[in-house]
């Protein structure tokens, strides 16, 4: 396969499945600019991902289940509009 530029998955809605086998789909959190990336999985490529994230994770942490509390609100959720400018870091 080619390199792809990861802007590609910000101006074009790519899937290598059919629409009728996406089981979910990834987005970026759209800090970089107005655009959000999104990768369309299958469920086969959703477990695999899960396995291969699982494994790395686990070689840092170890194979022990730990407890994990996750705080969320749907509204941040929602909200994909980019950071305040005020709060990124100069760059120029």
């Amino acid at each position: 396969l080619p390199w792809l530029p990861v802007r590609l998955f910000k101006l074009e809605d790519l899937a290598s499945v059919p629409q009728a086998e996406i089981v979910t789909t990834l987005v970026s959190s759209g800090t970089t600019g107005a655009a959000v990336s999104r990768i369309h999985l299958d469920a086969g490529t959703a477990r695999a991902q899960t396995r291969a994230l699982a494994r790395i994770v686990g070689h840092f942490t170890g194979n022990r289940r730990r407890p994990m509390l996750i705080v969320d609100s749907r509204a941040l959720l929602a909200d994909r509009t980019p950071a305040d400018d005020a709060m990124l870091p100069d760059t120029g």
